[in-house]
Parts: structure tokens; C-alpha cells; sequence
């Protein structure tokens, strides 16, 4: 995989100061560099989707965990109001308080992310650094229709860092990646 990164709100400062967390970054980053995307087995609506996700985020999750990386760490448990359900709130994928989220859906489900995962994980001090992986812009329309792309949320999370700092609960960084090879 190609890689691409946009550091936010003290990315870079916090994996040049703190070896632990700069150690386990890079190797998230190994991973994706490591790891193929699969092509789609079953026939989607149109022909130029031929990556599969589900496949790709499935291969990344495993590798992780055979490196110790734990899923679904609690960060909210479930609860109710006025009869609502609240639903409860876990990490994707976590190690020594870098938490990868892979994000290959479309833009309110990163929002959700951002507004549950990210901002529970810093409450709890859990997290120390949020990583969104995410597909580039080119690899988003090989997979499918209303992806989000990396290249989208860099543009929306500089904008809303610039307008409104605390908004971002802590450092984060973002990755877009896509396949070396789109043949």
C-alpha cells in the first residue's frame, strides 16, 4: 500500500516526544504498508468497484491482533435515557494508547466516529493518539459509491482545527492509503 499522512492537534510533537507510542504508530504503518487490498469477489452495481473493504479492514484487524492489538476495548458502557438506548462505546483497534480506526464508510459514519470513539477514548485516558485510516480518494471510488476519502477529512478536520480547536479532543492523525497497483 501507498501511504499518506496528515498529523493534527500535536500529532507530531507527541510521536517525537514518547518512543512507546511513536514504536506503536509505526508499526500500524507497517502493517499497512504490508498488507494487499483484495479484490471484490461479488459483483457490485458498477464495474470500476473492484476493491473489497470488508476484506481489506478484516486482513488489517487480524494482523494487528497477532501483534497484540486489542478490538471493542469498552470506552462507554451501554445506557438509556428517557426510554432511548444509548448504544456503547469501544476502540476498533488498540495498542499503548494508539487508537487505529478504519474508516471506510461514508462521511456521517466518520463523524460518528469522531464524535463516539475519539472523543470517549481521550475522556477515558485511554487514547493518546487517534489514527483514521482511511482510503485516498483514488482507492474510495475503486470501492464503492459515497466512501469518504482521506482527502476529504484532512480538508474537513484542518478546517474545523482552525475554527474550532476543541473539537479535537487530543492528537490525531490521519492516513490515507491505496493499493500500489490498481490493475
Amino acid at each position: 500500500m501507498i501511504i499518506r499522512d496528515a498529523p493534527l492537534a500535536g500529532a507530531v510533537d507527541l510521536l517525537r516526544l514518547d518512543n512507546e507510542i511513536f514504536g506503536t504508530y509505526s508499526e500500524l504503518v507497517e502493517v499497512l504498508r504490508n498488507t494487499q487490498a483484495p479484490r471484490q469477489v461479488r459483483h457490485k452495481a458498477k464495474p470500476q468497484y473492484v476493491f473489497d473493504q470488508t476484506g481489506l479492514i478484516r486482513s488489517l484487524r487480524a494482523e494487528l491482533q497477532k501483534r497484540e492489538w486489542k478490538r471493542d476495548v469498552l470506552f462507554a458502557a451501554e445506557s438509556a435515557t428517557n426510554d432511548i438506548r444509548i448504544r456503547r462505546v469501544t476502540a476498533d483497534t488498540l495498542r499503548t494508547g494508539v487508537h487505529a480506526i478504519f474508516e471506510f464508510g461514508n462521511r456521517s459514519y466518520y463523524a460518528y466516529n469522531l464524535v463516539t470513539r475519539v472523543a470517549f477514548g481521550y475522556a477515558t485516558g485511554i487514547v493518546r493518539l487517534a489514527v483514521f485510516v482511511l482510503p485516498t480518494q483514488k482507492f474510495a471510488n475503486a470501492i464503492d459509491s459515497n466512501v469518504v476519502s482521506f482527502e476529504q477529512v484532512a480538508a474537513e478536520m484542518v478546517r474545523l482545527v482552525s475554527s474550532l480547536p476543541r473539537m479535537v479532543p487530543g492528537p490525531m492523525m490521519l492516513i490515507g492509503i491505496e493499493p500500489e497497483n490498481f490493475d
